[in-house]
């Protein structure tokens, strides 16, 4: 078993968003949810929010149930609003927005506690030991460290619209904070969560994270009753597009769906490379990058937005290839 020292765990940030009032951040859409109709009437608040779980998919619908066995607040007063006015449609926002809050914090719990021991500073120490293994010719400012923040990574996730039976890729995954991410919110939809990191020592770091990954992922999946998403790690660089392990490996260009490049510190040549290579991607693939944008022709940018990471304020940028 590999381990890492105790450190603090990084205080919240939430999502760089100027709008007054803005989109829940969350880990699945509200797609599927259905109408609210039925549920005024003769039957108990209880029922009522039951019957307002079965409504939705089955990730949400078991957060409901229990936030419902629990006896939370907001669905009350969220209930009140649909029994006062008929008002379907705040009910609905609210409820919703109230069980995907839950989702998303109980993923940030297990997040953090996968992470223990593996703050900012300490993935930079492993980071710059890495780098002392390479040859001069090697090191540039590519091999900058830099993590996301769970929350903004969320809803760049949510953005992305992750489909069933999906695969996501991080080209330069560090010790794997977004696969991981991706898999503790989006585990029963990604069939499998992949990171990529070149320097050896954030690499092993990543296995650490694995590890205890694993161990969440069996209580998750007990809770949900689903089968979760597979996480795995490679060394290698980000420009190979076959990465070889036990299991026959990845083949990123031609199977990956969603993608994670924090290009941030990436040079021209550099960021030139990674978009040939994203080119490769299927029609409809979509790629999320921060600060740098691909510019190429076979994508469009689908959004365009600021977001908080831990080195500060970053545009990220998701492209969707046209086909």
């Amino acid at each position: 078993q590999r381990s890492l020292d105790a450190a603090p765990a990084r205080a919240r940030t939430r999502t760089l968003d100027p709008s007054p009032n803005p989109e829940p951040q969350a880990p699945l859409a509200a797609a599927g949810a259905g109408e609210a109709a039925g549920m005024e009437g003769a039957h108990g608040p209880e029922t009522q929010l039951l019957f307002f779980a079965s409504l939705l998919p089955r990730h949400e619908r078991a957060m409901c149930k229990e936030m419902v066995l629990d006896g939370d607040k907001t669905l009350e007063a969220a209930l009140e609003q649909l029994n006062d006015d008929g008002a379907r449609g705040v009910f609905k926002a609210m409820a919703l927005g109230a069980v995907i809050e839950r989702v998303v914090d109980h993923a940030h719990k297990a997040y953090e506690r996968i992470f223990t021991g593996l703050d900012t500073d300490t993935g930079k120490d492993i980071a710059e030991a890495g780098k002392a293994a390479l040859p001069q010719e090697q090191l540039g400012p590519a091999l900058v460290y830099g993590e996301i923040d769970f929350f903004s990574f969320a809803t760049l996730l949510e953005k992305a619209h992750p489909r069933e039976g999906e695969i996501f890729v991080d080209l330069g995954s560090g010790t794997g904070k977004a696969v991981v991410a991706a898999a503790l919110l989006y585990g029963h939809r990604f069939s499998k969560c992949v990171g990529i990191e070149i320097l050896h020592t954030l690499f092993e770091a990543s296995l650490v994270a694995a590890e205890r990954y694993q161990a969440e992922d069996r209580s998750i999946a007990t809770f949900y009753a689903e089968k979760r998403s597979d996480l795995r790690c490679y060394c290698g660089d980000l420009l190979e597009e076959v990465l070889l392990d036990e299991d026959g490996g990845i083949n990123w260009t031609r199977e990956a769906d969603v993608v994670f490049v924090n290009a941030t510190c990436f040079p021209n040549e550099l960021m030139d490379k990674v978009t040939v290579q994203c080119e490769a991607l299927k029609p409809g693939a979509r790629v999320i990058t921060l600060t740098r944008s691909l510019d190429s022709s076979e994508f469009s940018v689908i959004e365009r937005k600021q977001y908080a990471m831990s080195w500060g304020p970053a545009t990220a940028y998701i492209h969707l290839r046209r086909g």
